[in-house]
């Protein structure tokens, strides 16, 4: 205990778990001292981000052998995932070059990887699992571990520190970059020109796009009153830090100008009037901007306001720096004119994504828009390290099997939000919304009737590039998986093509038989499969799509309430009820921290019940020894998952999230859509209860409140997968807000 008192000192935060428990210090010294934490039984928790950081080149920011270890392995899991056509190759270059250094077990193979992927991607981390590092955070041993962290959004990953350093234990090596590459040396076992000047522009770019999305890179905007000094601060900036880009944007309309302040001060909740006034001072100068980005390996990262905040040491000294300096030549300077750049690494995120908005609204070349989708930096972002060239290949080589694919050059395609849609089927869907429902429809896509969603038709008609596929699909999603929508075949269908992150070859296996079994039961309508090939490559299924028209909750109450929950109970019953543990369902361990920090982020509503009382009884649900029953549950049971079809029925789909759950879980979604269903199952529920006799079995209201908390429970999980989508922010505290909401509702109805 001496030693952990030693670290109560100054500098950084860092989560440790001593003995299966959590604890924070909350200031640990300063890198150096970390090696004593290796003489005691200790695991420690960094986030990945600061940690991917550590293995940057500190002298010239070149791409060390450690930080090349890490996105080679990132490289190799896409391309295993379904990702690339690369990684593998470059994984496979890479431990020949290290094959004179380490043991086949160290250099490790495809398979092991493949292997240890795949229980990440389903599992998560195990208590063995862990990242081997210096007291530098230099990575010994590991690389795989944290390359499927930053793969699969894993915001911390455990680590144990070694007391004998990376240049220690393996000589030379340690100082190799992948400059040496590029200059045909050999640095202590690396075979010389292992990789093409093509492949490390790949790795580069991928660095890079990693880097960006986590918000490593520390992105600034210099001010029109300084902008006779632009190349000045950018070149005096270069010898400290090294600078990743460089862009100038002219504003023409001062409106423009100042919808841009008003979304970059949004992250600091600056008062209005402070923005009115900086406005009013920057268009009296140039309303030019120059926007940078910097990558600072070292930023110095501290906590202030009692650890809730945390600032870069190293941003704060330059900033005050330059205000200083150029304060003296800015005529009627005042304060924040000159410079402004992120804080941390949440904030450059925020940051990033407003000069993405600035981009977006200027007028770009035809080139320019291709290349912006094939980097990424599109609406289509799901699938890490592959283009809109690729999808269009995937799918081809799905409609050779299925006998559609005639060779030709396709057809020309825009680009709507996640979806890709023939540019002359988009111009029948938007009569089809205009004159009423028409058979040419696309389920799960809707035409929104505002100006946003209007303008972004245009662009997708009539602004190029007019991306050309040589497919017969009608439009393509884009999401976890790929989906290609036939829809005037005989019997119009879907192709779901598994590519995603989040899904492989056996979650696609488990659907199928989920399917299968329900429609065996002949209790709910679902749509039928038509063809399976889980062995092809790229592995894929096709069902039928059901012509008709979404549920809609209001209008179709009388369905809903008529009908479907008595469907949706027979299959629970004929599929078999189960009961079990609050623990099956929830992970309990840390809740009540997570159930607090979550609490502390949303603002508690004044129409909520009191937050002592509702966490007491969040936690004595958690805490109980009484059971829920448990089913196989559709996973996403919403009205936007249903079709009425022609037959009058409903028609349940999309079930890619189905699998054995608490039941009242299942029915959340539904229930909050129509409110009314509450009570039908309810009195189904108690009657579980009742043919029991004594066992203990949880109520109604509390299976509920129990599906209400566990959403709570995983908010970091939603937030790591927001990010990792680009989904904003705002829409994820959203969410959280939503589902406090609906908590209280349920602990004020008790």
């Amino acid at each position: 205990m001496a030693t952990i008192r030693t670290l109560l000192s100054r500098q950084k935060r860092l989560t440790l778990k001593i003995m299966g428990k959590s604890m924070n210090l909350v200031r640990l010294p300063r890198d150096a001292k970390i090696g004593r934490l290796a003489q005691s039984d200790l695991s420690l928790k960094i986030d990945t981000g600061r940690l991917l950081l550590k293995q940057v080149d500190d002298k010239d920011s070149q791409i060390t052998e450690s930080m090349l270890n890490v996105i080679v392995d990132y490289l190799a899991i896409g391309e295993l995932f379904g990702g690339n056509d690369r990684g593998v190759n470059l994984f496979n270059n890479l431990r020949i070059g290290l094959k004179s250094k380490f043991s086949k077990e160290e250099r490790g193979t495809t398979k092991s990887l493949r292997d240890f992927s795949l229980k990440v991607s389903k599992n998560g981390f195990s208590a063995d699992d862990l990242i081997t590092i210096d007291k530098d955070q230099k990575i010994l041993y590991g690389h795989d571990l944290l390359a499927n962290a930053l793969y699969f959004g894993i915001g911390e990953i455990p680590v144990r520190i070694a007391s004998t350093p990376l240049r220690n234990r393996v000589g030379k090596r340690a100082g190799f970059t992948i400059q040496d590459n590029k200059d045909g040396e050999d640095k202590g076992g690396i075979h010389e020109k292992f990789f093409s000047s093509e492949e490390i522009e790949l790795i580069q770019a991928t660095k890079d796009n990693i880097f960006f999305n986590l918000g490593l890179y520390f992105p600034g905007i210099l001010w029109g009153p300084v902008c006779e000094y632009f190349d000045a601060i950018i070149g005096k900036l270069s010898k400290r830090h090294k600078v990743v880009s460089v862009e100038d944007y002219r504003f023409d309309k001062e409106e423009d100008f100042f919808e841009m302040l008003k979304r970059l001060y949004s992250w600091e909740a600056v008062k209005q009037d402070y923005i009115r006034m900086k406005f009013d001072y920057l268009i009296k100068h140039p309303l030019v901007i120059r926007f940078f980005s910097l990558l600072i390996s070292d930023p110095g990262l501290k906590s202030s306001d009692g650890g809730n905040t945390v600032f870069s040491s190293v941003v704060k000294d330059m900033k005050e720096e330059y205000r200083r300096i150029y304060s003296r030549k800015v005529e009627n300077y005042i304060r924040d004119v000159v410079l402004h750049i992120g804080d941390n690494f949440q904030h450059n995120r925020h940051i990033l994504s407003v000069i993405e908005g600035v981009k977006e609204s200027k007028d770009i070349s035809a080139t320019d828009l291709f290349e912006k989708f094939k980097n990424e930096k599109s609406t289509i972002q799901n699938i890490r390290g592959s283009s809109v060239d690729t999808i269009f290949e995937l799918v081809s080589e799905v409609e050779k099997k299925l006998g559609l694919y005639n060779g030709s050059k396709g057809f020309s395609y825009g680009v709507v939000g996640n979806w890709i849609i023939r540019r002359r089927y988009l111009v029948r869907l938007m009569f089809s919304s205009v004159w009423g429902d028409s058979p040419v429809k696309i389920p799960s896509f809707t035409i929104d009737a505002s100006k946003k969603g209007a303008l972004r038709f245009m662009k997708a008609l009539f602004l190029p590039p007019y991306l050309q596929g040589g497919t017969s699909a009608q439009s393509i999603l884009v999401k976890n998986n790929i989906r290609a929508f036939y829809i005037n075949e005989t019997v119009p269908f879907t192709a779901k093509i598994m590519i995603g992150r989040t899904r492989s070859k056996e979650d696609m296996e488990n659907e199928i038989a989920v399917r299968e079994k329900i429609l065996s039961l002949k209790a709910v309508n679902i749509p039928r499969i038509i063809m399976c090939e889980l062995e092809s490559a790229p592995p894929f299924f096709t069902e039928e799509i059901v012509s008709g028209r979404v549920v809609d909750p209001v209008r179709d109450e009388d369905l809903i309430l008529g009908n479907l929950t008595e469907e949706l109970w027979r299959m629970y019953v004929g599929y078999g009820i189960v009961f079990k543990g609050i623990g099956e369902a929830v992970d309990m361990s840390g809740a009540e921290e997570t159930i607090l920090k979550a609490a502390d982020i949303v603002e508690w509503s004044e129409n909520w019940c009191d937050k002592k009382d509702f966490i007491k009884r969040c936690m004595e649900i958690l805490k109980s020894e009484a059971l829920i029953p448990f089913s196989i549950g559709h996973g996403d049971l919403s009205t936007g998952n249903m079709i009425i079809g022609k037959d009058g029925n409903i028609y349940i789909s999309d079930w890619e999230f189905a699998t054995e759950m608490p039941v009242v879980f299942d029915l959340s979604g539904i229930m909050s859509k129509v409110p009314r269903t509450r009570e039908l199952f309810k009195e189904k529920i108690d009657g579980l209860t009742a043919d029991r006799g004594k066992m203990n079995i949880l109520s109604f209201q509390d299976q509920h409140l129990l599906y209400a908390v566990s959403v709570i429970l995983r908010w970091e999980d939603s937030l790591r997968y927001a990010k990792t989508i680009d989904r904003k922010q705002s829409a994820f505290l959203r969410k959280l807000y939503n589902s406090f909401g609906l908590a209280n509702e349920i602990f004020q109805r008790m």
